[in-house]
């Protein structure tokens, strides 16, 4: 008895001793570069309607549609906002096609009515945001928590998806089902995941402690030096401020809420889920995406297992024969790392794609 009361004392008191720590924020000067922000006037954010009734705020670039070559539609990960962007909506606006990047539910100035949120309402909204062209198909691209939803989109919506391009995350089945598979070897890569979505106010104290120090650390400190500028930085934590100190809309726990459902769902019987797309652990098969679909991951990705690359082709997840899955040596934020080299990429694989 004596030996659990002194393992759970010192268990709290390195609990407590984290949460109060902060790490220096000297490093900062040198990961971070000092080129300027610049903006171009081609990039406007305009009001557009997603799905029961928000206003998403989207930047919008590129001929009109219907003068258009398609519909490209960028979907941005956490904690980013739509900006993340930016090289790729100048690249396909310039090709011809008509493209859409928006601030995400609860993200910078799309701020939702409810803070509830699951994966069909805001797939719906990227249906909303398609549908509003005129086209009837877009090509969407993802990364992060947007290729979460990129993947689910694709899945309710084949018909509606031209192809489908996506950084960072696997397919929805198989992310969760490796990790809880292997949960004590995954623990690495989604104690964050739990922290965020189950405690609430202490995650966004947390967050918020000493002008964002340990999460700007947690967030980007693995990207590669000069990946991020300080000004981006500057304007993200101006986007924290303004978001994470509410309970309802904060992204950090309403995001990771909802993925806190997602995973533990997956332990019930199919029974109890019903019909869908998210299926449980003792379902026979998944829902595989049947859309042309490229897969672009981070060799040093500390948030989703590198592991996961070797299955994420496999026809259980993709079923399409136009798939390619590439592997960079990057971080994470090879969206910001490798965007030349993604950049050329997908432009071969949307002209290949049938």
């Amino acid at each position: 008895m004596f030996s659990r009361l002194t393992l759970a004392s010192a268990s709290v008191a390195a609990v407590s001793v984290w949460l109060a720590w902060s790490p220096s924020t000297s490093w900062q000067e040198q990961h971070f570069s000092d080129e300027p922000f610049s903006w171009p006037d081609s990039l406007r954010y305009l009001d557009k309607a997603g799905s029961q009734g928000i206003t998403l705020k989207t930047i919008v670039a590129g001929p009109n549609p219907a003068e258009s070559k398609g519909v490209v539609l960028f979907v941005h990960g956490f904690p980013e906002t739509a900006a993340s962007w930016k090289e790729y909506i100048l690249h396909y606006a310039a090709a011809g096609y008509h493209v859409l990047a928006p601030d995400m539910r609860n993200v910078n100035n799309s701020m939702a009515e409810s803070g509830t949120l699951c994966f069909d309402l805001l797939s719906d909204d990227l249906l909303s945001l398609v549908t509003s062209t005129g086209h009837d198909k877009a090509i969407v691209v993802g990364h992060d928590w947007g290729a979460v939803i990129s993947w689910v989109f694709a899945l309710r919506f084949p018909a509606r998806t031209q192809a489908l391009v996506v950084m960072a995350v696997p397919h929805p089945e198989l992310y969760r089902s490796y990790n809880v598979v292997r949960l004590p070897f995954s623990v690495t890569h989604v104690w964050y995941f739990l922290f965020w979505g189950l405690t609430g106010p202490l995650a966004r104290w947390k967050a918020a402690k000493d002008d964002f120090a340990w999460f700007i650390s947690f967030a980007f400190g693995s990207s590669r030096p000069k990946t991020y500028s300080k000004e981006m930085i500057k304007r993200l934590k101006e986007v924290y401020a303004r978001t994470y100190q509410s309970d309802t809309h904060c992204p950090l726990s309403t995001w990771y809420w909802m993925g806190n459902e997602w995973l533990l769902k997956s332990v019930l019987p199919p029974s109890v889920l019903g019909p869908g797309i998210i299926n449980s652990l003792w379902t026979d098969g998944q829902t595989p995406s049947i859309v042309p679909t490229l897969q672009l991951f981070g060799s040093d990705d500390i948030y989703v297992s590198p592991g996961m690359a070797g299955w994420s082709a496999d026809s259980m997840y993709v079923a399409h024969p136009s798939k390619r899955t590439v592997v960079y040596d990057a971080s994470h934020w090879l969206l910001h790392e490798k965007t030349a080299e993604i950049l050329q990429e997908m432009d071969a694989f949307i002209q290949s794609s049938p």
